[in-house]
C-alpha cells in the first residue's frame, strides 16, 4: 500500500499489487528509454500506461502564462498515465529525467481487464488527487524556505539519486520548477539556506555545493 505521508517523489504505488503488476507485465511491452524521451505530451491523444520499472520521470504541465510546474516526481515501481482510461488526451507531460525501463501497455486493453483488477489505478487516481491537495495546502501555510526544504527533503528520503538509473544531481532549475519559482529565486533561496546551515550533507551533496563557496546574488 501507498505510504499516508505524501512526497513530491512518488515510488512503490503497486507495493502490495502483486496480482495487478504480474497482469500488467504479461501483457506490457517492455523497453529503455534515453533521458529526456517524453512518455506522452499535454494536449496529445491519450493512449497508454505505464509501469515505471527503473529511472525517475517528473509529471509537468505548462501554465497559461507559459511557466513550466512540475507537480511530483516518479521512480521504480510507479504506475503512469492513469487519467488516460478516462480522458481522450493527455493532461500533463511524462519525462524521463534520466534513463527509464518502462512497461507499456494500450489502455483500451487496461480497459477490458475485470473491475477488480482496476483497484490500483484507482488508488493512483485517489493519490494523485491528495497530491494536488497537499500542494495547494502548502502554498498557503508553508513559506517559501519551508517549501523548498520540504522537497529536498523527499528528494533525499526517496532514493531518486541512487542507482544506476538514478539522478546524478538535483538542479536549480529543478527545484525551481518544483517550487513554482524562477531559477534565480531557487539559487538565492538555496544559497541562504545553505548559509544558514540548514541543508543536510546529503542535500548539499545533491545539489553539489558540498565544499564549494554558495554564490547568493540576492
Amino acid at each position: 500500500m501507498m505510504e499516508e505521508r505524501w512526497s513530491y517523489v512518488c515510488n512503490g504505488t503497486l507495493e502490495g499489487q502483486e496480482k495487478f503488476a504480474q497482469r500488467f507485465l504479461d501483457e506490457a511491452v517492455v523497453r529503455e528509454q534515453p533521458a529526456g524521451t517524453y512518455l506522452c505530451r499535454q494536449g496529445d491523444p491519450a493512449a497508454c500506461l505505464y509501469l515505471l520499472l527503473d529511472g525517475v520521470v517528473e509529471n509537468s504541465v505548462i501554465l497559461e502564462d507559459g511557466r513550466k510546474k512540475i507537480n511530483m516526481l516518479y521512480t521504480g515501481m510507479s504506475l503512469l498515465g492513469v487519467s488516460c482510461l478516462d480522458e481522450e488526451v493527455c493532461m500533463v507531460n511524462l519525462r524521463c529525467l534520466t534513463r527509464v525501463r518502462t512497461a507499456r501497455v494500450h489502455r483500451q486493453a487496461v480497459r477490458a481487464w475485470p473491475p477488480e483488477m482496476l483497484l490500483p489505478v484507482a488508488m493512483c487516481q485517489t493519490y494523485k488527487m491528495q497530491g494536488v491537495y497537499r500542494q495547494l495546502r502548502e502554498q498557503v501555510f508553508l513559506s517559501t524556505e519551508e517549501h523548498l526544504l520540504k522537497i529536498l527533503e523527499d528528494l533525499e528520503a526517496s532514493g531518486a539519486l541512487s542507482g544506476e538509473y538514478g539522478l546524478k544531481r538535483v538542479s536549480h532549475q529543478l527545484l525551481a520548477d518544483m517550487a513554482g519559482l524562477s531559477r534565480v529565486q531557487a539559487s538565492n533561496l538555496i544559497g541562504r539556506l545553505a548559509a544558514r546551515s540548514l541543508l543536510s550533507r546529503t542535500q548539499l551533496e545533491m545539489l553539489r555545493l558540498g565544499g564549494q563557496e554558495v554564490r547568493n546574488d540576492g
